[in-house]
């Protein structure tokens, strides 16, 4: 059940995949998980994710549903895809019959709970979900430790607003403490970089909202180099930390091809903030400008 592409083999994603197949494991064991996907339009969210479905095929149920970008979003649009593609069974016949939504919601959590193979559900673009799909995300979120399902929810980043509502859906889910790394959440960043600050909770979110955005202009006429590996990593995050204690949240980056230019998108109180968090993280700073998102899909 579900649905596979082609079985492109994927470069410089190992760490991901890796991520991915542990997460599946614990659920396998009867401890479900949540895998969060995300970064900018085309950079390999879905083929990722269709790679984890094809190396375990043979030995998961695999349920895949998708939010399409409509004027006037399908209510639960992909629950309707996994209650088309199973051909029947207790959800499909909720749907039929016009069932609440809490009994529709109910019959998928049985579904996950059944001493069946595991399962991965995939629901992708939650950045066009509506409020249905939203509380179906919260409501599998909240339970899924209960389940042997591998919960794998994607989305677009970039141009999403601060105070989209899948930022505070996201901020409610349950949060699991790993021994060794201080992340509050099991996630897979996808991304060439780790250039991306972690999910923040609704306090951090209505702040946010409050806040303007700024683009901000960096040059670094010897090229500016982030290794892809755990160095990498510590220094992003440790720009992220330094940056919250100016109350400034850097939300992702641009760099040119030649890497001597990026463009930095940031949220923060005040122009002033940026340069401070720049001048205890040794980074340049040329222009700062306040800025808007601009969405052409808005207008549909």
């Amino acid at each position: 059940m579900g649905r596979m592409g082609d079985a492109t083999e994927l470069l410089e994603r190992d760490a991901e995949r890796a991520e991915l197949s542990r997460l599946l494991e614990s659920a396998r064991s009867g401890e479900g998980r949540i895998a969060l996907v995300y970064g900018e339009a085309g950079i390999g969210k879905t083929a990722l994710v269709t790679e984890l479905a094809r190396l375990h095929a043979r030995d998961v149920r695999l349920f895949w549903g998708a939010c399409d970008p409509l004027s006037t979003p399908r209510p639960l649009a992909p629950l309707l895809d996994i209650a088309w593609t199973q051909g029947g069974g207790q959800l499909a016949g909720r749907i039929a019959a016009g069932a609440s939504r809490e009994a529709i919601f109910q019959a998928f959590f049985e579904e996950l709970r059944s001493p069946k193979p595991p399962a991965i559900v995939v629901i992708e673009d939650l950045h066009w979900a509506d409020e249905a799909t939203l509380d179906l995300v919260k409501f599998l979120g909240r339970r899924a430790q209960r389940t042997t399902a591998l919960l794998v929810l994607t989305w677009r980043e970039d141009g999403m607003r601060a105070d989209h509502p899948l930022r505070a859906s996201i901020g409610e889910l349950p949060r699991r403490k790993r021994p060794q790394q201080n992340r509050e959440r099991s996630r897979c960043r996808v991304g060439r970089w780790p250039l991306r600050s972690p999910p923040v909770h609704r306090s951090g979110l209505e702040r946010r909202a409050r806040m303007p955005r700024y683009l901000v202009e960096r040059s670094f006429p010897q090229g500016l180099v982030i290794p892809i590996d755990a160095s990498g990593e510590k220094f992003c995050l440790s720009v992220v930390e330094s940056n919250g204690a100016d109350g400034v949240t850097w939300v992702h980056s641009y760099v040119s091809d030649d890497r001597r230019r990026s463009f930095c998108v940031c949220d923060a109180p005040s122009p002033e903030a940026i340069r401070r968090t720049a001048a205890r993280n040794k980074l340049p700073v040329d222009r700062i400008t306040q800025v808007r998102v601009l969405d052409p899909y808005f207008y549909r």
